[in-house]
């Protein structure tokens, strides 16, 4: 069981180029895989890969991956350069548009770089596929690591509070076990008391009894209820992505013990209900962060 939840860092550096890598990738919950690649531009060639990396190591949730990249200074200076024709253009431009409106005829050299394409990066040419794909891999490693770690801890919480379920369920259990029989002789007293003659050979009756005392009858919930938690305690140890089915199974469970709790509805019971999905509200709200 895995956190959608993680961070891990990765760099390396080339020395034999003055090159340097640096990648974080860390990841926040969602119902579906969403990766989101930084990097400069001339990084984007390895966006595909580190989708395909990812991709192999999470199957949903919220994740960014924020790739650095440096070169040594000698390089880096060449790797700028200044886009002159550009720039007088835009000089002149500005000039006669003074002239025409009788503006001021101040100009601010440095306000011109701050306009896309005055200042141009060159391409740069230095690519080491293998160099990145090592760094990207150390950073999935760790990355990977931290969230098994907070899913273990997670999945003994998980344990402990599902064991706690178990334990109201077997609380409810014999106070539930005799209630058809008490409805039936409620409804027979029932009859009595108003002086009305009745006979088990009576069909309508008796069909009467039976519906009236079903709707007291919450063992079919009892017995789904108990399949579940083995079910819940099976995905717990389970290596794969479990989330999306906890959820569900969740979702199940809350519509058994409402539905146990409509028909079981008495002082004594109801309370445990209560217990039941008080806990059980709180169990969906870990859920949301396992993958």
């Amino acid at each position: 069981m895995k956190s959608m939840t993680g961070f891990g860092r990765a760099n390396m550096a080339d020395t034999d180029n003055n090159a340097f890598f640096s990648i974080e990738i860390n990841s926040v919950n969602k119902k579906n895989l969403d990766i989101r690649y930084s990097s400069i531009r001339e990084l984007s060639t390895y966006e595909q890969v580190t989708r395909k990396e990812v991709s192999k190591k999470v199957s949903r949730g919220y994740v960014s991956v924020k790739v650095d990249f440096k070169l040594g200074d000698s390089k880096q200076n060449k790797s700028i350069k200044l886009n002159a024709e550009l720039l007088t253009s835009l000089i002149d431009q500005c000039k006669e548009i003074q002239l025409q409106n009788n503006l001021s005829n101040n100009i601010n050299l440095s306000d011109f770089f701050k306009i896309e394409g005055v200042i141009q990066a060159e391409e740069i040419d230095y690519l080491n596929d293998d160099l990145y794909l090592k760094v990207l891999k150390g950073a999935l490693i760790e990355f990977d690591n931290m969230r098994f770690t907070e899913g273990s801890n997670m999945k003994n919480d998980l344990i402990q509070r599902m064991q706690k379920l178990e334990k109201l369920l077997k609380d409810i259990e014999p106070l539930v076990k005799e209630l058809p029989q008490k409805q039936m002789q409620k409804l027979l007293n029932r009859l009595k008391e108003l002086e009305m003659n009745h006979s088990y050979d009576d069909e309508r009756i008796m069909r009467e009894m039976v519906i009236y005392t079903d709707k007291a009858d919450v063992s079919e919930e009892i017995t789904r209820l108990k399949s579940h938690f083995k079910q819940a305690f099976a995905f717990f140890e389970d290596s794969k992505p479990v989330g999306r089915s906890l959820e569900f199974l969740l979702q199940e469970m809350f519509r058994e013990i409402t539905t146990l709790g409509n028909k079981a509805s008495t002082d004594k019971v109801s309370p445990l209900i209560i217990s039941f999905k008080t806990e059980l509200e709180k169990i969906r709200e870990q859920i949301q962060n396992i993958e």
